[in-house]
């Protein structure tokens, strides 16, 4: 095969894949270019071996030759690689984005039921009781204390008190390290 044709070929490939790109609207541009650049980088060692093929043929082949071919063959491998990396990062990133997408989607149907649960009647009559203290027409209510030892008098309420506060003064007059000490030893 010689070089023209080679060309030709390459070209009719390039402009087929960038036709195809128009109409991939689900990838992007990015992972397009990645695909376009991986396929020209095949395209070039392809072409770069059939130049090694045709130079040992014909005997030109020197030391200087072989060393710009070889730094070719190394950069044209460098760009693959990092094509095939960048592809990589971007499978990544669409991957977590995906799983951002269904958590916020779970968060609003969370936040949907909870809007029908505060809209619904069951709701309003709870807080209805419980915040207004209403009650429907012939219930009865009766109020429990919530308290469970007999009234002090003024003196012990006192002590209390001044134990609580005292107490609170303790551990005011510690040392940092030490209530830490306290908090995890305890």
């Amino acid at each position: 095969m010689n070089g023209c044709k080679l060309r030709v070929r390459i070209l009719t490939r390039l402009l087929g894949i960038a036709g195809s790109l128009k109409y991939a609207k689900h990838e992007s541009p990015r992972v397009a270019l990645c695909e376009v650049g991986v396929f020209v980088y095949s395209e070039i060692s392809c072409a770069i071996s059939y130049t090694i093929y045709r130079m040992n043929r014909e005997k030109y082949l020197n030391l200087a030759s072989k060393v710009i071919i070889f730094v070719f063959v190394i950069y044209t491998l460098f760009l693959l690689g990092k094509s095939l990396f960048i592809n990589y990062e971007l499978r990544q990133s669409i991957q977590k984005l995906n799983e951002q997408i269904a958590t916020l989607e779970q968060q609003k149907k969370d936040l949907n039921n909870l809007i029908l649960y505060y809209q619904s009647d069951s709701f309003k009559e709870l807080e209805a009781r419980r915040k207004l203290g209403l009650k429907k027409p012939g219930e009865k209510v009766y109020l429990i204390s919530a308290t469970t030892s007999a009234p002090m008098n003024f003196e012990e309420e006192m002590k209390e008190e001044q134990e609580k506060v005292s107490s609170k003064e303790k551990i005011l007059n510690k040392s940092n390290w030490s209530l830490w000490w306290d908090f995890f030893t305890k």
